[in-house]
């Protein structure tokens, strides 16, 4: 297992004219309302923690949410708010447990920081099977100390990139086989939910749709 070197503590740089472009496509109109990526971390998974989609689109919705969707099983949504991003988070957090009966953690992303998120793939010019790649989103970005962590316990053939709060990964046998996967979160001491790369990209189509 192998770490891309990235420039700037493991931040890839994205050149200014590539994220806005990108983000203003996908946040439609200049006054549209700003578009949401909500992903939920370990749900309906082995029968524990189930959320039924159709359920939590209604929950979303009678926050005050609009333009919701869902895709998928795994926890994915998005929807349109003039809420920012830290009030719409804890407008979900607090409610969820009540409709729901637990508390999973909750990654909340606009539209832009999605998109930057893709843009900034360290993988996308290195002819990989994009079947094998993954995006993890982790609760705040680690510590130098932590990345050092995970670079001791890096094992086997997958490679990996950190770029703030996003981690790119590339099993070629399989996420399922995998020994490194599991022991990142544990690792760097954050929260981490992983997404494969075709459900990032169309929930990146889907945040494109603006409001209205």
């Amino acid at each position: 297992c192998k770490s891309l070197a990235l420039p700037g503590r493991g931040t890839v740089s994205i050149s200014e004219r590539a994220v806005a472009t990108r983000g203003a496509a996908k946040t439609g109109a200049p006054n549209a309302m700003p578009r949401y990526v909500l992903l939920l971390r370990g749900v309906n998974v082995s029968g524990a923690n189930i959320v039924k989609m159709a359920e939590f689109r209604t929950f979303l919705a009678g926050l005050g949410f609009e333009s919701v969707e869902t895709y998928i099983q795994s926890g994915n949504a998005v929807f349109s708010s003039k809420q920012s991003a830290a009030e719409a988070n804890r407008t979900i957090s607090e409610a969820f447990p009540a409709r729901f009966g637990f508390s999973p953690k909750i990654m909340l992303l606009s539209a832009r920081e999605f998109s930057a998120a893709i843009e900034g793939n360290p993988f996308k010019d290195s002819g990989i099977d994009p079947a094998k790649l993954h995006l993890g989103f982790m609760a705040e970005p680690p510590g130098e100390a932590a990345l050092a962590a995970l670079a001791e316990r890096a094992r086997g053939s997958e490679e990996y990139a950190v770029s703030g709060a996003a981690l790119y990964l590339f099993t070629p046998d399989g996420l399922g086989t995998s020994k490194f996967a599991p022991v990142i979160e544990k690792t760097l001491k954050t929260p981490v939910t992983f997404r494969n790369w075709r459900t990032v990209l169309a929930l990146e189509q889907m945040a494109a749709r603006s409001a209205g």
